[in-house]
């Protein structure tokens, strides 16, 4: 199997983790609906609940180890709960972010996966 044939291919693993994160900013969108979009804070908590499959995407898009774009959407995702109150709270960083979680894991095992076997084959051409 060429190199060029095993990058293109998608992992079993990418795409549960997809649609997890579809699942995500489904469900983040309804629950964008009941906010008022009106308010600054509030406005920044519904943008955090529906960027998830964006980024999902563009973590898979991008050929790097770590998916970093999303530990920086867990990040954003609860400093914005934090502050969607009318008073900033210490929240718990669990709270809205497991589906994206579980989706981070998906994608790191898949990448793991994909260089693995890109070195075996390296390894068998030499």
């Amino acid at each position: 199997m060429t190199m060029k044939s095993m990058s293109d291919r998608v992992d079993f693993l990418a795409l549960i983790g997809g649609f997890i994160m579809l699942v995500d900013t489904a469900w983040g969108g309804i629950a964008a609906l009941g906010l008022d979009l009106s308010r600054m804070n509030e406005l920044i908590l519904a943008i955090s609940f529906v960027l998830g499959f964006p980024i999902y995407l563009l973590d898979r898009w991008i050929n790097k180890r770590i998916a970093v774009s999303m530990l920086g959407l867990f990040l954003f995702r609860w400093i914005a709960t934090c502050f969607g109150g009318p008073t900033p709270v210490l929240c718990s960083p669990w709270r809205c972010s497991v589906l994206l979680i579980v989706a981070f894991g998906l994608l790191q095992l898949s990448k793991l996966r994909r260089e693995r076997k890109l070195r075996q084959a390296d390894n068998r051409a030499v």
